[in-house]
């Protein structure tokens, strides 16, 4: 929490299970590097190639009030991404409940994450939030339904990969770094030193999250041994 009011991405996924499991960190960390760079790639391809005009034309109309059709497909695309997101991100939260969950446990925890995201959304994401809204028009809900399709199909490649956890926000940041560059590089009034800068940023914030995750990690079985004695 203290990392997140600083604007810091943090991955639950090191934090938590790498408290619980640090001998398959190697393995996560391949795995969500992997998903950084095929977010990165696969933006790149799709901004660039797909989707560059109709992205172009996101850009100049941010004002016009989007269809119905928008709306609904923002809804669906929500609600993909969230099952995938859920899928990957469950055993973060679930690792701390008994192993055997009955029906009232697993509605009662459930109800209480939704509580709680319903707080998140109050406060419109809190500081994290601005990684998001710096990035190009991706307060409009053309531009952020297709970032939500991309999203959840790249999570379920990775699903379906192999069940090794991994880190949906290296992914998700990695998908906002390519989308930036192909946009950068589709338009004439942007510099690719600035969206270079941008990318770094994030990229260094994140890394700061994993590096605390690891202390975490490895330093809490040593603080226990210690304590023990």
């Amino acid at each position: 929490m203290f990392l997140t009011n600083l604007g810091i991405p943090v991955s639950t996924t090191f934090l938590i299970l790498t408290v619980f499991a640090p001998e398959n960190i190697t393995d996560m960390l391949i795995k969500s590097l992997s998903g950084y760079g095929v977010a990165f790639v696969t933006a790149i391809l799709v901004y660039k190639f797909a989707t560059k005009s109709l992205e172009n034309k996101f850009i100049n109309t941010p004002y016009k009030e989007p269809p119905i059709q928008w709306v609904t497909l923002q809804w669906m695309s929500t609600a993909f991404l969230w099952s995938q997101w859920l899928i990957q991100d469950l055993a973060n939260i679930f690792v701390y409940l008994p192993r055997n969950l009955d029906a009232s446990m697993l509605f009662f925890s459930i109800f209480v994450m939704l509580i709680l995201h319903a707080f998140i959304f109050y406060i419109n994401g809190g500081e994290i939030q601005h990684i998001v809204t710096s990035k190009t028009n991706t307060q409009d809900i053309r531009s952020a339904t297709i970032v939500d399709f991309i999203y959840g199909l790249i999570l379920l490649l990775f699903k379906e990969w192999s069940n090794i956890p991994m880190s949906t926000t290296w992914v998700f940041i990695g998908l906002l770094a390519g989308r930036e560059v192909a946009i950068t590089h589709n338009s004439q009034n942007r510099e690719m030193k600035e969206t270079g800068k941008m990318i770094f940023s994030d990229v260094l914030k994140a890394f700061a999250g994993l590096v605390v995750s690891v202390i975490i990690a490895f330093g809490l079985p040593i603080l226990d041994k210690m304590i023990s004695k």
